[in-house]
């Protein structure tokens, strides 16, 4: 499951926060990644930050 959350940051006005939560399956998440060209998705439980999901280059 992804979530959109908006947020201010006091360096600039990010529309789109991309969430998701610890019971997305891996290539879900991979699959976000990819779809939205971001490198990190945050994991959120009950509100909280429990993680981080990150796309890195393997080689």
């Amino acid at each position: 499951m992804t979530s959109y959350v908006s947020f201010h940051t006091t360096c600039q006005l990010i529309s789109v926060l991309l969430t998701t939560s610890s019971e997305t399956e891996a290539m879900d998440a991979l699959r976000t990644l990819q779809e939205h060209d971001i490198g990190r998705l945050l994991v959120v439980e009950d509100g909280e930050l429990v993680g981080l999901v990150s796309r890195t280059e393997r080689r």
